[in-house]
């Protein structure tokens, strides 16, 4: 039997949270909004392990207690508590940024001068 390749998506997620970030920020209904970079692990079926990888997504709410996630991988997009999504990805290596952190460094010209949603230095 041929052995499957698996391509994960990357990239989008990055661009896809400052934009969801500064929404969430512009709504008035948070005390605090995050843009947050980590290294997470995706369990691979075929290969039996978890393939780590670089990922972003929002994070906010009123304080830790009550904190909240979304992911634009989650097909509904519906919040998570913050607790359970960090159980679940196993996040390593986060970088929190507030949203006018996230939207400067969005337009700061890489190495190549393009503009990069992310992950940043």
């Amino acid at each position: 039997m041929k052995k499957r390749s698996v391509t994960l998506a990357c990239g989008d997620c990055f661009r896809w949270a400052v934009q969801e970030a500064q929404r969430l920020e512009d709504s008035g209904l948070y005390k605090t909004v995050y843009v947050v970079h980590a290294e997470v692990h995706q369990y691979d079926p075929w290969d039996k392990y978890t393939r780590p990888f670089l990922h972003a997504w929002v994070e906010y709410g009123s304080g830790r207690e009550d904190a909240l996630c979304q992911d634009w991988q989650r097909q509904d997009l519906e919040p998570v508590p913050l607790n359970a999504y960090y159980a679940a990805m196993q996040p390593k290596r986060i970088k929190r940024y507030r949203v006018e952190e996230a939207q400067a460094l969005s337009v700061r010209p890489d190495a190549q001068g393009r503009r990069t949603w992310g992950p940043w230095p």
